[in-house]
């Protein structure tokens, strides 16, 4: 069951309530007012409260800052609205202080705040690939939330658990001991990487709301004892992935030495040592080289135009999800060598790969090389899947070298497969590829003729996350 919304010529570009139709926004904001009821209203013994200890000072001047503040972001020079999640980044070595707001956001939001509202006794569970921006959503809910002035409790992935109260911050070893009130709930937020949900987390008086990969042992147990929504958010587009980038700790600098490089085309330095130390991003110059050649210029332009360039390549290569394209721009060699070491790899098991992964929902890191899991549904809708190759570039190589290797017969049952996945999944665009390229097809497009298609696909792509880059890239920036 989905909310009324309102229509687009209605919603506001800062008021995520501007999702909901009148007629649910009355009961939504009372609902609110009764869950931020004073102290009086709470229980909280204090042989309970005696587990939880005041939380790190960075906590407590984040919690003010958001209670007493009338906005939740601010626009960019960019037109964005962006976070500052300041100061508690410092707390993170892989956060950012500033935080794109996506449109989809603020719509979760609201179906947030509906399935709370019609559905108490249940939860909202947010997936989708690594590095596409789940856990930031986290954060812009908790920053809503606390204007709310909501009681929280946050569990992040190797952190203690986190007790937002009444304007105070609060930390245990466990999420046992938490205070009770008879006319309200407390928003438990979930970000775990392994594992089941922590015990309490998603017990008693409490509204979970999880982001996950499409790992069901990450949610699996409290999904069906609680009948909670799954859902999943967009891809992000081009623009909203530049916007995104321009927010990283590395932008600035990257675009000060591209400018240097721009100004110096095709590289006036005197060694190869000397570029190196003044443009220390590997693969990235012989990228732009070859982009100026396919472009038919012989120099970029401005930084600008060059920036863009290299984006756009980043993201034929790589996808679209924002952690994969970073870490493309700051070290493209050494992604692009993990992905053709595993080449072979990912021919021989592409077929087991997607078949496990649509049948058990399971996030396997091997598939992140390859193939991407595209929701077809909306934010707030069952999520339905779209299997697809994560990037044009990844599907030609993973094509072209099945061809290679294997026979018509094998390539027919394999494109057969994935038109037949289990659990509803969509294959259709991972068959597709398969007649894009000039070999003897006839095989192949019998199989794709009987599943009713044999277009080629659209551009669709998203995130990235294995080996030793895919930890290096988790180091480097949190999505």
């Amino acid at each position: 069951m989905n909310p009324p919304f309102s229509t687009a010529s209605q919603r506001s570009s800062t008021d995520p309530f501007a999702y909901l139709s009148l007629d649910l926004l009355d009961d939504v904001q009372k609902l609110i007012q009764l869950n931020a009821a004073d102290e009086e209203s709470w229980t909280w013994s204090p042989g309970d409260r005696e587990h939880w200890k005041p939380a790190q000072q960075a906590w407590q001047a984040f919690t003010s800052k958001w209670q007493d503040a009338t906005e939740i972001g601010v626009l960019d020079e960019h037109n964005s609205l962006v976070l500052d999640i300041s100061p508690i980044d410092r707390l993170f070595a892989t956060a950012m202080p500033r935080i794109l707001v996506r449109d989809c956001y603020q719509e979760a939001y609201a179906h947030v705040w509906y399935q709370a509202l019609v559905f108490r006794d249940r939860g909202v569970i947010f997936t989708g690939e690594p590095g596409t921006g789940k856990s930031l959503f986290l954060w812009y809910l908790l920053v809503c939330l606390l204007q709310k002035r909501q009681v929280v409790l946050l569990n992040l992935e190797s952190k203690s658990p986190l007790l937002f109260y009444h304007g105070r911050v609060y930390t245990a070893q466990s999420c046992s001991s938490l205070p009770e009130t008879s006319c309200g709930f407390i928003w438990s937020l979930l970000d775990p990487h392994s594992g089941s949900s922590p015990p309490g987390s998603t017990d008693g008086p409490v509204f979970p709301v999880q982001a996950s990969t499409p790992d069901e042992d990450l949610y699996r147990e409290w999904r069906i004892r609680r009948e909670a929504l799954l859902t999943a958010f967009p891809l992000w587009s081009r623009e909203e992935v530049d916007k995104g980038l321009r927010l990283q700790w590395g932008y600035p600098k990257f675009m000060e030495r591209l400018r240097g490089l721009v100004e110096n085309w095709p590289g006036q330095q005197p060694s190869e040592t000397r570029c190196t130390l003044a443009f220390p991003y590997n693969g990235i110059r012989a990228l732009l080289q070859k982009c100026c050649a396919d472009q038919g210029v012989t120099s970029p332009s401005s930084a600008e135009d060059a920036f863009r360039f290299l984006l756009d390549a980043v993201i034929q290569h790589f996808g679209r999800a924002p952690r994969d394209v970073y870490f493309g721009l700051m070290d493209f060699t050494s992604l692009d060598i993990s992905y053709r070491e595993a080449q072979p790899w990912w021919c021989d098991q592409l077929r087991d790969i997607v078949t496990a992964r649509a049948q058990y929902q399971r996030h396997l890191e091997a598939a992140d090389y390859v193939i991407c899991m595209v929701p077809e549904s909306k934010v707030g809708e069952p999520v339905r899947w779209t299997f697809d190759f994560k990037s044009p570039v990844m599907a030609r190589r993973v094509v072209e070298l099945l061809v290679e290797r294997e026979s018509e017969d094998k390539i027919r049952e394999m494109v057969s497969s994935f038109s037949s996945l289990p659990s509803g999944v969509n294959g259709k665009p991972l068959a597709k590829w398969f007649s894009r390229h000039s070999f003897d097809m006839n095989a192949v497009e019998v199989a794709l003729y009987s599943i009713g298609d044999v277009d080629a696909p659209p551009l669709s792509s998203t995130s990235m996350k294995g080996g030793a880059v895919g930890r290096r890239t988790r180091e480097m920036i949190s999505l």
